[in-house]
């Protein structure tokens, strides 16, 4: 058995915690069932990479990547991308509704004020 260093022990704490509060957050009802599985997924991926990080670079090299720390790396950028392009969506759909919105709120004051002259 591997001893754990002192940031193993600091982060998988943390981990834990934030595990524990998604759960709390779950019984209460206050959670998106497939934001909250993805969340959970992560952390517990999180957990594991930071617990036994000699299984990240067995899965490294599995995939042919020599380092652990560079098949996270590569993960996280895509999952950084995924997350740019998904939000930029988002934003450019809630810009649409607004417009939408004030059109249909100015095109409806208009008319009352046609019926009230």
């Amino acid at each position: 058995m591997t001893t754990l260093t002192l940031f193993q022990w600091i982060a998988v704490s943390v981990i834990l915690l934030l595990l524990i509060t998604e759960l709390v957050r779950a019984v209460r009802g206050h959670v998106i069932r497939r934001v909250w599985a993805l969340r959970v997924t992560l952390w517990i991926g999180a957990g594991l990479a930071i617990y036994r990080p000699e299984d990240v670079t067995r899965l490294a090299r599995a995939v042919g990547i020599e380092r652990g720390a560079d098949l996270v790396l590569y993960l996280s950028v895509l999952a950084f991308m995924a997350t740019s392009f998904y939000l930029y969506k988002r934003c450019i759909r809630l810009q649409q509704d607004i417009t939408r919105i004030v059109r249909h709120i100015s095109l409806h004051e208009a008319d009352e004020q046609q019926v009230n002259r």
